[in-house]
C-alpha cells in the first residue's frame, strides 16, 4: 500500500511539472511567434525603404549630377 501511495504521489508531481512545463513552453512559443511577426514587419519596412531610395532618391541624385547641381 505504501508503495502505491508513493507511486500515486509521483504521478501527481510529474503531472504538475508537465502542466507547468507546457505553460512555460506555450509562453515561449508565443514570444517566438511575436519575434517572427516583427521580423516580417521589419523586412517589409526595410524593403520599402530600399525601394524608395532606388526609385526616388538615387534617380534625383543622378539628375542633379547631370545638371551640375552636385559638386565633386
Amino acid at each position: 500500500m505504501i508503495q502505491q501511495a508513493e507511486i500515486a504521489k509521483n504521478i501527481d508531481e510529474i503531472q504538475a511539472q508537465a502542466v507547468g512545463l507546457h505553460k512555460r513552453f506555450s509562453i515561449f512559443i508565443d514570444k517566438f511567434n511575436d519575434i517572427g511577426s516583427q521580423l516580417t514587419r521589419l523586412n517589409k519596412s526595410f524593403n520599402a525603404a530600399v525601394g524608395s531610395v532606388q526609385s526616388r532618391l538615387l534617380p534625383q541624385g543622378e539628375v542633379d549630377g547631370r545638371a551640375g547641381g552636385a559638386e565633386r
